[in-house]
């Protein structure tokens, strides 16, 4: 992956989310073919949508406060029901959320999870 990338990425992280990021997010694992090439072809390779997990310290708190700064992050019945929901999906039924979002006009996939 461009390393200038992943710093532009970071940087938009912490501008949309402020202390959050800095208090919250403990590690960032980039992965799939928007991080590593998988061919050759560079146009394809910067349409590929990069995919991040970020661990955080307290899912349901960190999903509460982004849900507050950016909303748009979040879509369908969690968008509705709010982090109450996710809350209850990520302790019972799947550990972890993902947002698809756009930095730069490139496709980004960021998973939450939590430390446990």
């Amino acid at each position: 992956m461009e390393g200038d990338l992943l710093k532009r990425v970071l940087s938009s992280f912490q501008k949309r989310w402020g202390q959050l990021f800095q208090y919250q997010v403990i590690n960032m694992l980039a992965y799939g073919s928007g991080a590593f090439p998988q061919t050759r072809d560079k146009k394809q390779f910067s349409s590929n949508t990069l995919d991040l997990i970020l661990e955080v310290r307290q899912p349901s708190s960190f999903h509460k406060d982004v849900m507050a700064a950016t909303p748009q992050d979040y879509s369908g019945a969690v968008s509705i029901f709010g982090s109450g929901l996710l809350s209850w999906t990520s302790s019972s039924v799947f550990p972890m959320h993902s947002n698809h979002i756009s930095i730069e006009g490139k496709n980004i996939k960021y998973s939450v999870v939590g430390t446990q």
